[in-house]
């Protein structure tokens, strides 16, 4: 279909970091989080999300191009604090 751009996820690399980085640190975006971050901070947080088996964080491709992030994770694997205290290993964030 003709001007319908094309969306698909991909996982997250440690190359992507410094996009992420960079994405991060744009004002509009800064305003709604902790303000203006590391590059080590991004490595720090990120990296170990790339890694992780319970937090799956993604690249959101728009005709190709990054253009977004995204991120899914098992609620019961969370611990407290980050999500509400959650038993069943179906329930995802």
């Amino acid at each position: 279909m003709a001007g319908v751009p094309r969306i698909e996820f991909r996982s997250l690399t440690e190359g992507d970091l410094p996009t992420l980085f960079e994405w991060m640190n744009r004002s509009h975006v800064a305003q709604w989080w902790d303000g203006p971050v590391s590059y080590d901070e991004v490595l720090e947080k990120y990296g170990s999300r790339i890694r992780s088996d319970s937090i799956h964080p993604y690249v959101v491709l728009l005709d190709g191009l990054p253009g977004g992030y995204i991120q899914s994770w098992i609620a019961a694997q969370q611990g407290e604090g980050w999500w509400e205290p959650e038993t069943d290993p179906g329930v995802i964030g």
